[in-house]
């Protein structure tokens, strides 16, 4: 399975700013989308990688195919964004009960997420008994209108106590719940006009006088969710390491991984 160790921007950059390959962004184009806290367009890779049931730490991301040192795994839009959990929840809560419908198909794939406070292996195992199924499963999926299939989705959010009334409090319930689940899931980055290899290579004092002087030149904490991303498990052993840039992430082997 695929596994990592959290780095800032600055560690991937240079260590794999000599990688290009046709099918995403340059390392520069990422980086530089970063700094100004631009949103990239891209087509997602999913090919690489495919969701697992992973003995003991639930669901899980294997390799699909044999991915070779510094290959691609992963490269993802992310689903929402924000400087808080919380504004991450807000966006979540927009997409699934957005001014032209609900999706059905997302509030099931949000709800089937860990939460902050809860084993990973809390939630429903993937049946892997079904290949169309694995393969599909946590990628962005065209909306889903049907009402009836929107009810049957709600069912998914567990009750909170003392209030089963799942009609008269469903939305506040629903944004408490995708806090949680931002908490355990999301992924942290920053939007940096200066760049962050210029940022760290200040001395705490310029960075105290450009914090008091120009607020605005700082970089920016911005929390990412992505839905596939979300499966990668925490490695103190890693192989693979990723990047969050340009609303997007990207994640690399750092060494040869076989199916």
């Amino acid at each position: 399975s695929f596994d990592f160790q959290h780095l800032n921007c600055p560690h991937l950059s240079c260590t794999m700013a000599v990688i290009v390959d046709d099918e995403i962004p340059s390392m520069a184009r990422l980086l530089a989308a970063g700094q100004r806290g631009e949103a990239l367009e891209v087509t997602p890779a999913y090919s690489s990688c495919k969701a697992a049931n992973i003995p003991g730490k639930g669901r899980g991301l294997v390799a699909s195919k044999v991915i070779r040192d510094n290959g691609l795994v992963l490269l993802e839009p992310a689903l929402a964004s924000g400087a808080s959990y919380a504004e991450v929840a807000e966006q979540l809560c927009g997409l699934v009960e957005g001014p032209d419908g609900c999706d059905a198909t997302l509030l099931r794939q949000l709800l089937s997420l860990s939460c902050w406070g809860e084993s990973p292996t809390s939630v429903p195992p993937l049946p892997e008994s079904d290949a169309e199924q694995a393969a599909g499963f946590m990628k962005r999926q065209p909306p889903n209108r049907n009402p009836e299939e929107f009810e049957e989705a709600k069912k998914l959010l567990p009750e909170d106590a003392p209030n089963p009334d799942a009609v008269a409090d469903f939305a506040p319930r629903l944004r408490r719940r995708l806090e949680l689940v931002a908490r355990s899931n999301a992924f942290r980055s920053a939007a940096d006009p200066l760049g962050a290899l210029a940022w760290h290579a200040l001395s705490p004092a310029e960075q105290r006088d450009i914090a008091e002087r120009d607020p605005a030149r700082m970089p920016s904490p911005r929390v990412f969710l992505f839905l596939r991303a979300a499966l990668i498990n925490h490695s103190e052993t890693p192989n693979a390491v990723w990047l969050v840039a340009g609303s997007l992430i990207l994640v690399r082997a750092i060494r040869p991984i076989v199916p």
